[in-house]
């Protein structure tokens, strides 16, 4: 599963609370392709929508719409919105859904109580650097990229030498095919070695050929 998350929850506290409520509406290994989106709600209050797939194909693409922090979180609801979100993903329509399961109807938040233990926390703010430790990390970042980009290119040029004596090879051997193939030709093979193209090399040939007028 990956999620995108754009606001200030914790994704990993998210993503547990996800597994969880995913236990009693998929089966094992069909959110290993789940998308889900995380993003502030307009409003301020909680909501999801998911797309339309099928019971033996759940197609998870769903989208969490949670409040800013500073606000409550109702964990229960999340988890109640969760639960109705992949139940979209397995087909099933709002005409289907007036039940405790997946319906805002009496006894909804007992089902899902369990989510209460699931805190989502606020993800840590990330330390102001100095004008000193920003160059240093840029330098830092710069380095690890041109040693991943020399990585790279290392394996390309081992691959391309490799692929170089390949076919090396395989000239020498349909030369020597094409040689031994017609003894009684005279006409020479164009040399590997001459810079000048094959046309000029053909034009010399036929040159070679032509009867002299002269008398």
């Amino acid at each position: 599963m990956r999620i995108a998350n754009a606001t200030h929850w914790n994704t990993k506290d998210l993503s547990r609370l996800i597994y969880r409520v995913a236990q009693d509406e998929l089966d094992r290994g069909q959110l290993r392709y789940a998308r889900v989106k995380v993003e502030y709600a307009r409003g301020g209050h909680l909501g999801g929508n998911c797309t339309y797939g099928t019971m033996l194909q759940p197609h998870v693409r769903m989208t969490l719409r949670l409040p800013r922090p500073g606000k409550q979180m109702d964990v229960v609801s999340l988890a109640k919105i969760i639960a109705h979100e992949l139940g979209h993903s397995k087909g099933i329509k709002h005409a289907d859904m007036h039940n405790v399961r997946y319906g805002w109807v009496e006894g909804w938040r007992e089902r899902y109580a369990y989510a209460a233990e699931f805190a989502i926390g606020v993800k840590p703010s990330p330390a102001k650097l100095s004008p000193e430790e920003k160059l240093a990390k840029r330098r830092t970042e710069a380095v690890a990229k041109a040693q991943k980009m020399v990585r790279k290119w290392t394996t390309a040029h081992k691959r391309a030498d490799t692929m170089l004596r390949k076919w090396r090879g395989r000239l020498r051997a349909a030369e020597k095919r094409a040689t031994s193939a017609s003894p009684h030709t005279t006409q020479p093979l164009p040399s590997t070695n001459d810079p000048r193209p094959a046309t000029m090399l053909e034009a010399d040939n036929r040159e070679d050929r032509i009867p002299s007028l002269a008398s």
